[in-house]
């Protein structure tokens, strides 16, 4: 992965190979984010997406393998416990332009992806909803940046 930064910008370029999700949580956490929002483009030969089924409080996955297009990913960066917490959804795109798209759990990068972190002027952490079963965004304790 290679990348550059201005004050509220990450530029990201990952190469064959990588894991999108690693990448992501690596450069958030070498240049200290603690809340942005993701998007991102690109080329996957494999993908773990799903949808989350509240009344099980369960993940329900769905593998894609094989070239697919990363046709949009829109997502956020927050914290919990301290550490680096990604909440990302995405479309990939097969050789038919058929779309497939969800939560995405994971993604490994077959030719290239960018990626564009916008840095949020504030702190954003997550806690665990029992009633959801979910990590959600403790708003609450949220607090701007002096």
């Amino acid at each position: 992965m290679k990348y550059k930064c201005t004050q509220n910008m990450i530029a990201c370029r990952l190469d064959r190979g990588e894991s999108l999700l690693a990448s992501i949580a690596a450069v958030c956490e070498q240049e200290g984010v603690s809340a942005a929002g993701l998007s991102a483009i690109g080329a996957v030969n494999y993908a773990e997406i799903g949808l989350y089924k509240v009344a099980q409080q369960a993940f329900h996955a769905n593998v894609l393998e094989g070239e697919y297009e990363l046709v949009s990913l829109t997502g956020n960066v927050s914290r919990m416990e301290g550490r680096v917490y990604l909440h990302v959804h995405a479309a990939f795109a097969d050789e038919y332009g058929e779309l497939r798209g969800g939560h995405l759990k994971e993604a490994v990068v077959s030719a290239t992806c960018e990626v564009f972190i916008t840095r949020f002027d504030m702190d954003l952490d997550r806690r665990f909803d029992p009633e959801t079963g979910l990590n959600i965004l403790n708003l609450e304790r949220s607090r701007k940046h002096d």
